[in-house]
């Protein structure tokens, strides 16, 4: 009798499995509120969360900077001040501990805020290229530098070579790659707290190996462009934005490998927990016939770092992570980043904001992303993203 009962207990788990699968695939998953030890996070936008971030700040200033950046970008202070309150009441989490210099995006320059519990004060409004100086030519290293990783040499070796266009084409490439490098490195000398190798010993490792080819010293020539990559991924580490603060010297991050397999590789970028469960969750139901790899980021840093490690498929990121570490990025930097270092790459918005899908028909920054999702989504909305983007068949469903 007793093993009956067991029996009669896993149908029911069984069933009671396929019934809430049935469900979540015909009504979505609209998650609400999210528990797991001692995490416990909101996420339902009809909460009052947003009316007590709001209450929170009890008056907001622009600092005497922030007021002459106003004049000079032919910006109001006033629609500074506005911005800042609809954001209070968008992202209370962004005010839960005090902070200071978070970079937000605010008509396409950045805002520096900080907060000390009561007062929220508007330091500086600076165009983004001075406040993220080495974002774009870190990024447009990393693209040279992926586009390096996948010529033919590193699949087929020497006799790559046996074509003398394709090793015109390697060499070309590898210019083009110094190039970039010796561009970022220029811009990292710049800042205090930097200090970036010789870019000359990378440039005579690349001369070696050009003057091997002349040779048809093949293995030679191979072992220099080699050593031009490791030198140049070592750099990426290195100097990997994190906003003002300075790069930590060093990583586990292996050398970029040409891509092999057909594995999707998914970037999920959110400084929730929760985000972090419910779409790789969310993922594996529907990609379960295909395979994937999904990397998870839980700030700008850590996202960048996984871009020079493997090119991603699809990232989905957060438009506002809340600063909780020197240095950061606001998630609109991250997706021109990303895009600019890998224009292939999917870049899924999600969001908070209820009008982003109209802000981004005006907005120059945010209309290069592919797709946005607004909190709290749903199952159906992640399997449209797949679908449109080909990746699952039109009639793919959830099924036990």
């Amino acid at each position: 009798m007793g093993e009956f009962n067991g029996y009669i207990g896993i149908a029911i788990v069984i069933v009671i499995s396929a019934a809430a699968i049935i469900t979540v695939s015909k009504f979505g998953l609209n998650l609400r509120k999210f528990k797991h030890g001692n995490t416990e996070l909101d996420f339902d936008p009809k909460s009052t969360n947003g009316d007590r971030g709001a209450l929170k700040i009890k008056s907001i200033i622009v600092l005497p900077l922030a007021e002459k950046d106003c004049v000079n970008l032919g910006i109001s202070s006033r629609e500074a001040v506005e911005f800042i309150k609809e954001d209070a009441k968008r992202h209370p989490d962004l005010f839960a501990i005090t902070f200071t210099s978070v970079p937000l995006i605010f008509q396409m320059k950045v805002l520096l805020l900080s907060w000390d519990g009561l007062t929220a004060s508007i330091e500086r409004i600076i165009e983004r290229d001075k406040a993220y100086p080495l974002n774009d030519v870190w990024s447009s290293c990393l693209s040279q530098y992926r586009k390096a990783t996948q010529l033919r040499y590193r699949v087929e070796g020497s006799n790559a070579f046996l074509r003398s266009a394709e090793l015109k084409k390697t060499l070309k490439q590898f210019l083009k790659l110094t190039e970039d490098t010796q561009k970022l490195l220029e811009t990292a000398a710049t800042l205090p707290g930097l200090n970036p190798p010789d870019f000359n010993l990378m440039l005579s490792i690349l001369e070696e190996a050009e003057t091997a080819s002349f040779q048809d010293d093949w293995p030679t020539c191979i072992s220099k462009l080699e050593g031009v990559l490791s030198s140049v991924h070592k750099i990426l580490i290195d100097l990997a934005p994190d906003g003002t603060a300075k790069s930590p010297q060093n990583s586990n991050i292996a050398l970029g490998k040409k891509r092999e397999t057909t594995e999707l590789q998914i970037l999920v970028a959110d400084d929730q927990e929760v985000v972090h469960f419910l779409i790789p969750e969310i993922l594996e139901l529907l990609l379960k016939d295909r395979p994937h790899n999904i990397v998870k980021a839980y700030n700008g840093r850590e996202a960048l770092l996984a871009m020079v490690e493997r090119e991603f498929d699809l990232i989905f990121v957060d438009i506002r992570m809340p600063y909780k570490d020197e240095g950061g990025f606001d998630g609109t930097e991250l997706l021109l980043t990303a895009k600019k270092s890998s224009p292939q790459t999917r870049v899924i918005l999600i969001s908070g904001y209820d009008n982003l899908i109209e802000r981004a028909k005006t907005d120059s920054q945010l209309s290069i992303s592919d797709w946005i999702i607004c909190k709290p989504f749903k199952i159906d909305e992640i399997r449209t993203v797949l679908q449109a983007f080909s990746l699952i068949p039109k009639s793919k469903e959830l099924s036990s």
